[in-house]
């Protein structure tokens, strides 16, 4: 939790003003891909309308769900921090919109305000900062094809 008690996945009005400077509006229709699990990390987005699920295909031919975001959450920050490739798909629920920040101007913008960045950091450990390494939000991924969490 942020201080005041508010999650910390949402942001702080002036942090909000960074990313939309830096970013370009972008809506998304039910079922558009906003991003794709294997691909190279080349913005994040914030979002400010709509739902939308991250999911992981596995080796056993199973879709796992592994979180549901909605308005004021980040999106894609931790590859586009390392450098690497997307963890997981994110898909629109419904109707969806909002900022789109290039991956070079995310890292300047965090390099250059420490509240973004512990804001940033702030809602990263917030999801994946649990003992167990695990998101309590986060689904187990299902035991195999035609288990009854196997969809």
């Amino acid at each position: 939790m942020r201080p005041g008690g508010t999650e910390v996945a949402f942001f702080a009005p002036g942090e909000v003003k960074l990313l939309r400077e830096a970013g370009h509006p972008r809506g998304w229709v039910r079922g558009e891909v906003l991003m794709r699990e294997g691909e190279a990390a080349d913005s994040v987005v914030l979002l400010t309308a709509g739902l939308v699920k991250a999911t992981v295909d596995s080796a056993n031919g199973c879709t796992s769900l592994l979180a549901l975001r909605g308005p004021g959450e980040l999106l894609g920050e931790l590859a586009c921090v390392d450098g690497g490739r997307r963890a997981a798909t994110v898909t629109a629920m419904r109707r969806s919109e909002g900022v789109v920040v290039a991956a070079d101007a995310f890292l300047r913008l965090l390099e250059r305000d420490p509240a973004l960045c512990l804001a940033v950091l702030r809602g990263v450990v917030g999801r994946y900062g649990t003992p167990t390494g695990c998101a309590p939000n986060r689904a187990p991924a299902p035991p195999g094809p035609g288990s009854p969490g196997c969809w």
